[in-house]
């Protein structure tokens, strides 16, 4: 007999080592995947979860967004500095109506108005509005001031004054002289909104 067959110790060592051996090629090849995996899973899930968090939060200032958008609107819509009208051809003749309205609540006769639209694509819409009346010094004063101070916020582009007869031209301009106005005044229609 040999001695491995004589002493009990060394089956012991060769039994455990075969165990531990065998312990190990389980692990290897059954374990250690399954935890890489599972390892995989669990970063996925994590990254999954931010994300989800992510678009949470996205949602969430959508909503608000979405609020300032529509208070925005209110505002605008009640700030007085655009143009009324549905329509461009509408707030045209709207503005035509208070601008001939005010040149005579102000004691002015006005000769004639038309309205002119803009067509330039990359420029904001505006509307213009060439007005020709006469009037009295202090009421064409009185009708400037209203133009400056009132709404919707209007522009005046053009601004021609003479005095209307020759023989006035001698004395100068007083606050009884007559005098020919002639104006283009531009307007903002309310821009369009999404």
């Amino acid at each position: 007999m040999t001695m491995l067959g004589t002493h009990p110790l060394p089956r012991r060592i060769i039994a455990w080592s075969l165990v531990v051996v065998l312990a190990a090629a389980i692990y290897s090849a059954i374990v250690a995947p399954a935890l890489r995996t599972h390892q995989k899973i669990d970063e996925k899930r994590e990254r999954i979860e931010e994300l989800l968090a992510g678009f949470a939060r996205i949602a969430d200032a959508g909503t608000g967004i979405e609020d300032r958008l529509g208070s925005l609107k209110a505002s605008q819509a009640g700030s007085g500095l655009y143009l009324d009208g549905k329509t461009q051809a509408q707030a045209g003749a709207d503005l035509q109506e208070r601008l001939t309205a005010m040149i005579r609540r102000n004691g002015g006769t006005v000769k004639s108005s038309e309205t002119i639209s803009s067509n330039m694509k990359d420029q904001p819409r505006r509307l213009t509005v060439r007005i020709q009346f006469t009037a009295y010094l202090r009421d064409v004063q009185k009708v400037l001031h209203g133009l400056e101070s009132g709404r919707p916020a209007l522009l005046i582009e053009t601004l021609e004054i003479a005095i209307r007869t020759a023989r006035k031209l001698s004395q100068g301009v007083t606050k009884k002289s007559m005098l020919s106005v002639s104006m283009n005044i531009v307007g903002h229609p309310r821009p369009e909104l999404p």
